[in-house]
């Protein structure tokens, strides 16, 4: 019977997976929107809810401390809620956004059902999000070399269309970037200690796909996992093959650079060329496309939302019931979220609840480094983890690629809970 619930959860996880390709390929074919698309979510929330409490009744009887953080989240959710400026938004989001308390909730379903995974299916769950991840290169390719004729599909009107980048089905370029980041940094990690030729592939090949995204944070947050990794490693035999994999990666994007009119390197020149003027000119605000003015505006406002915070995805209410608008590239722009996922925790549910979560992304690391026997699965699952963590600090949760994070997250501390550690 063991067998069987451990075969269903993993069952589970898989279809969270494609869900979230599934639904955000009709969405962008106006079969659904992101109200149904969350609605979706919160379905599978209550299951892998449901599961993961049957699965702890029957085979596990006993809390540990990461259901006592997740109990005391949905609590600080709760309260959030209680004292939130709009009620209905934070019970189911912000129009577009729709990541109000009941899917936080989902999220933290989707963490508990992957702690009890099975350790020999976590590789079968990263293929997955790695098959969906070449899914979206696909798609990201397409949408940058301007073809609006998808598979007989006129995307012309579609807001895919907007964007210069890829950004597959996953409606903007940042989120299709930290998707294809998480993919990036699994096959990378696997290639460390695997020199199979497969892994050298997936590893240019999703470096591509980062690239076509332009999204700075995760470009940063791959060359810091770059560097963490190489550091250790570095030798005549990796100086070679570090080197080769650098001149392939450098030729396919210059091809790739070349067939799109030099719209990459053009892009490139003028971020440089940006953040040198605003260092020139002192205008610091502007850096990262105006997150540090949005960064010092949310701060001002702690104070008043320090304990509770004013709501979950309540943050277009910051300004006495308004955005936090400016400029930003000649375009006046708003904000519905502090983009620095930390700093949003904090500002909708209150210090308590960012303490907690702290503490679980902390205790995770921690744990992970101490492990005695941790395999190559968990070693890439890790930098996975790693990587979002840094990129988040510049960008914002979506229900489009979060669930990933909170499976990565959940894989993690069942890796932790199934293997030994080294004492301090």
């Amino acid at each position: 019977m063991k067998k069987i619930f451990d075969l269903i959860n993993c069952y589970i996880v898989y279809l969270i997976i494609i869900y979230l390709n599934v639904a955000t390929t009709l969405k962008i074919l106006f079969k659904i929107d992101n109200f149904w698309f969350s609605v979706g979510i919160i379905i599978l929330g209550l299951i892998s809810l449901v599961f993961y409490l049957l699965y702890k009744i029957l085979y596990i009887r006993k809390i540990n401390y990461k259901d006592l953080i997740i109990v005391l989240l949905t609590i600080c959710g709760f309260i959030s809620y209680n004292y939130a400026y709009n009620k209905v938004v934070a019970l189911f989001g912000i129009v577009n956004r729709y990541e109000g308390l009941w899917v936080i909730i989902s999220y933290y379903s989707f963490f508990l059902l992957s702690t009890i995974i099975n350790k020999e299916k976590y590789h079968s769950i990263m293929r997955l999000i790695i098959v969906f991840g070449i899914y979206q290169i696909i798609l990201g390719t397409i949408q940058t070399l301007r073809i609006n004729n998808i598979f007989g599909y006129y995307r012309g009107n579609n807001y895919s269309a907007n964007y210069k980048f890829a950004s597959g089905t996953l409606s903007n370029p940042n989120f299709y970037s930290t998707y294809i980041l998480a993919c990036l940094c699994y096959v990378y990690g696997l290639l460390l200690n695997n020199k199979k030729i497969k892994y050298w592939l997936l590893t240019i090949l999703f470096g591509y796909g980062l690239v076509i995204g332009n999204t700075m944070s995760c470009i940063l947050a791959f060359l810091f996992i770059l560097v963490f990794t190489l550091t250790k490693r570095i030798n005549r035999v990796n100086i070679k093959k570090i080197f080769l994999i650098f001149v392939i990666f450098g030729a396919l994007i210059f091809v790739f650079n070349k067939v799109i009119n030099n719209r990459l390197s053009y892009n490139i020149n003028k971020s440089i060329n940006g953040v040198y003027m605003i260092i020139k000119n002192k205008e610091y605000d502007k850096l990262g496309n105006s997150r540090i003015y949005v960064w010092k505006e949310t701060l001002k406002h702690t104070n008043k939302y320090f304990l509770h915070g004013i709501g979950i995805d309540n943050f277009s209410f910051i300004n006495r019931g308004n955005y936090i608008c400016t400029t930003v590239d000649k375009k006046y722009e708003c904000f519905d979220k502090a983009h620095n996922e930390y700093l949003q925790k904090f500002i909708t549910e209150g210090i308590f609840s960012l303490v907690l979560y702290l503490f679980l992304i902390i205790t995770t690391i921690i744990k992970t480094f101490r492990q005695k026997d941790r395999d190559e699965y968990i070693y890439a699952i890790f930098l996975c983890y790693i990587a979002y963590l840094i990129q988040a600090f510049f960008n914002i949760s979506v229900i489009q690629v979060a669930p990933i994070f909170y499976i990565i997250l959940g894989l993690l501390n069942s890796g932790i809970f199934n293997s030994k550690f080294v004492k301090d």
